[in-house]
């Protein structure tokens, strides 16, 4: 009855070692480390995140790399990638950024690479640091030198990518037979031990697509009466003009073209109604998301595009 999404080292390991569903799966941690920048020590907000993390993503780097599952990288000291924001806000969006050490928690990191301005995973990530702890997260407290054969304590989130051909439904029967080993070996026999596949946007946002939709429909709603209106008034317009038409169509001008400079005075109307609905609405957009509660998944991705 209870939910706990929280994975343990070996739990995890196991669950990566003994399955065919998935390729990768990637473990990640929230961390809040000093930084020391030119303005001083303050806290930010980073994940330790297993050298595959990227890789489950399909994503490029903007600059450098990612992290590399390599025996080479082991001895390279501790790597972390950059937001595209963070890279923006606090070094000014400048190449000369990779390379550099940055000081967290007083241990210098060397900056490899900087993620993609499309890539916010989770939202308030300012940095990613490579974990080198047995393939897993780094853990908030010492749970000993051998971090693999821990098993009682569950600390990192897990998330992990469907291999090619690999349906929801059949990697939940895989997942399925691995909860009952793990209950086996946990000897969990009074309790109900399960794993469940969860995809990644119902995780973040929940079930909000019908409200969506809805709200959708009723803003389409309102814009068809908007036009119904607009329509009656050039209508009534139109019926006013009866005697100015009969006068050009008298001096010989075809239906055709009588059409086509009704149609023309439309157009424009509407052009210019919609330049200046843009404008309003770039004007107001940051009113709009100030509203907004700051703790929405993916408000830094809502935009006025196209």
């Amino acid at each position: 009855g209870e939910r706990n999404p929280s994975f343990s080292p070996r739990d995890f390991l196991d669950l990566k070692e003994q399955t065919v569903s998935f390729r990768p799966i990637v473990g990640y941690r929230a961390l809040s480390m000093s930084y020391l920048g030119s303005g001083g020590p303050e806290r930010i907000d980073l994940r330790s995140v297993t050298p595959d993390f990227f890789q489950a993503f399909g994503v490029r780097p903007a600059l450098g790399r990612f992290f590399e599952a390599t025996s080479e990288e082991d001895g390279a000291g501790k790597l972390v990638v950059l937001s595209h924001a963070s890279w923006q806000n606090r070094f000014g969006g400048h190449p000369s950024v990779l390379g550099r050490t940055l000081a967290l928690d007083g241990a210098p990191h060397t900056v490899v690479g900087v993620a993609p301005a499309s890539f916010r995973f989770p939202d308030d990530t300012e940095m990613w640091v490579r974990s080198y702890r047995d393939g897993v997260p780094e853990p908030p407290v010492d749970l000993g030198e051998d971090l693999a054969s821990v098993r009682g304590s569950g600390y990192f989130s897990a998330l992990a990518l469907l291999a090619p051909g690999r349906t929801l439904a059949e990697a939940q029967a895989e997942v399925d037979v691995m909860a009952g080993r793990l209950a086996e070996i946990k000897e969990m026999t009074d309790l109900q031990y399960g794993l469940r596949l969860v995809p990644l946007r119902e995780a973040l946002v929940g079930d909000v697509r019908p409200a969506l939709l809805v709200l959708l429909a009723a803003v389409g709603l309102v814009l068809l009466i908007a036009c119904a209106n607009v329509a009656n008034l050039l209508l009534a317009r139109a019926a006013t003009r009866a005697q100015e038409l009969a006068v050009r169509a008298s001096l010989g001008a075809f239906r055709r073209r009588l059409f086509r400079q009704l149609l023309v005075e439309s157009l424009l109307l509407g052009v210019v109604a919609g330049v200046a609905g843009l404008a309003v609405a770039r004007w107001g957009f940051g009113g709009l998301l100030a509203l907004l509660p700051t703790d929405i998944p993916g408000l830094e991705g809502i935009t006025l595009d196209s």
